[in-house]
């Protein structure tokens, strides 16, 4: 069959389907449809991880983030310090939730069994840490404080879109 010319595979095919019944041909067609859709999502995903993920090198570049977080004095240190505490601790559990349960342990029920605890924890030190961030950088960013920090933010979620699957 695979060496038949393509006229020949397409009766082939046609000559397998009603001998299917007229089912198969709608059933064949359906699951084409939603394979298409499914692929056209994930190129959708990712394109939409990539504009955020570049947003956010691109907010970090014109605010020169970086730069104001190392050296400016117009940082409210008490508050960055506490933000960045909080990220440290979300980013911890993020990573013993992610890696450590599934590929050490070997751990690969739902996070909400395993350690409820942990998502909480995760949870209410992320939302502290952009709220105390957003406090200790406001002298110097004001209003726009928040859309870098959401745009950093979104953007650094977005680039587990692109860590291979282990």
């Amino acid at each position: 069959r695979d060496r038949l010319p393509g006229p020949a595979v397409a009766l082939v095919r046609t000559m397998a389907t009603v001998a299917a019944g007229p089912g198969a041909a709608r059933s064949a067609r359906r699951r084409s449809s939603l394979m298409r859709r499914d692929t056209a999502d994930r190129i959708s995903n990712k394109i939409h991880a990539a504009l955020w993920v570049v947003g956010a090198v691109l907010t970090l570049v014109y605010t020169k983030l970086v730069d104001v977080v190392l050296a400016s004095p117009l940082v409210d240190r008490l508050w960055f310090n506490l933000g960045v505490v909080c990220f440290v601790v979300s980013f911890g559990v993020l990573v013993y939730m992610t890696f450590w349960l599934r590929y050490v342990e070997g751990i690969y029920l739902e996070w909400e069994v395993v350690c409820p605890n942990q998502l909480k924890l995760g949870a209410v030190s992320g939302a502290l840490a952009f709220v105390f961030l957003t406090i200790g950088l406001w002298p110097v960013y004001s209003l726009f404080t928040v859309a870098i920090l959401g745009v950093v933010f979104f953007g650094g979620m977005m680039l587990t879109h692109f860590v291979p699957a282990c």
